[in-house]
């Protein structure tokens, strides 16, 4: 199943050049490269030794760096970049259009996860900030949400993945922009984590919407047992939750949705509210996403 053309980039390229990342679950702790080289710049020299220490790694600033390697370029771009740039530019287009086909492909009662991430990439305008928090509603949002520019896409992407951060991301990212609307994507077993968070939220009037994905579990750890223990999980079911009715209460915006036509508008509902808003939606909860199947495929989910 496709990844888009940053994985593409990934697992086919000759060299992968990490600027000041951290090698955590999301790039299967450096497994994602496959078989290319690695150069590693980190102005912290010990974070290019985590995980996969890189076949070169520089301890620099990474602007310092950038600048140093444009100043050495040399100009002009050869005919094999600028067929690597094409196929890439292809990959990205089959990307959104096998994206569609999943969904439309999907014959559940239930809408699929991955929809939750296309239908927040609709709505939102450019000026968005989107928030990403979860497990493996996370590794759909990765796969669906929109870079809508420098700062504007906010995930939990580093190790053990700071659940609980993507209110708190949230509200922050609100207040630094108190013109421009923020979504956040958020795993119903991580939104209730920091939940209390929407008092803070209304007492000091920073709206932003939550879009929960309720499988009513904590999905990649039942995903992972599933895949590990021959379909038996311990501790993973939670239940789906009125965590809009929670908000609800503490004054702001919330409702609950489980059909895929319902999406797009309840979030448009939220925005438009100017509250605090919780969208809760019923989604599938049988279905894995790709990244969380290969990360369970290496321990790691």
């Amino acid at each position: 199943m496709p990844l888009g053309s940053a994985f593409m980039s990934a697992i086919s390229a000759d060299l992968v050049i990490c600027l000041g990342v951290r090698l955590g679950y999301p790039l299967l702790n450096g497994a994602y490269f496959g078989a290319a080289k690695v150069v590693r710049v980190d102005i912290d020299g010990a974070e290019t030794a985590r995980n996969r220490p890189g076949d070169l790694n520089v301890c620099a600033d990474v602007r310092v760096f950038c600048e140093a390697v444009s100043d050495a370029w040399e100009g002009g771009v050869s005919q094999g970049r600028a067929a690597w740039g094409e196929s890439l530019r292809a990959a990205k287009s089959q990307s959104r259009a096998d994206l569609h086909a999943m969904i439309a492909n999907h014959d559940g009662k239930l809408p699929h996860p991955l929809e939750l991430a296309l239908a927040i990439g609709d709505v939102v305008g450019p000026d968005a900030t989107i928030v990403a928090d979860g497990g493996d509603i996370l590794t759909w949002g990765i796969i669906g949400l929109p870079a809508l520019g420098p700062g504007r896409l906010l995930t939990t992407g580093v190790y053990l993945g700071c659940l609980g951060v993507g209110i708190p991301f949230a509200i922050a990212a609100k207040v630094a922009r108190p013109d421009e609307p923020v979504v956040l994507l958020s795993g119903d077993g991580t939104f209730g984590l920091n939940a209390m968070e929407y008092d803070t939220a209304i007492r000091h009037d920073i709206p932003f919407v939550t879009v929960v994905s309720a499988d009513g579990s904590w999905g990649m750890s039942r995903h992972g047992q599933e895949m590990h223990h021959d379909g038996h999980t311990v501790a993973t079911q939670l239940g789906v939750r009125p965590y809009h009715e929670v908000v609800r209460a503490l004054g702001g915006h919330g409702e609950f949705v489980d059909a895929p036509e319902e999406i797009r508008p309840a979030i448009q509902r939220a925005l438009d509210s100017g509250l605090p808003a919780c969208v809760n939606v019923g989604i599938d909860p049988t279905l894995c996403s790709p990244l969380t199947q290969a990360m369970a495929s290496l321990g790691t989910a």
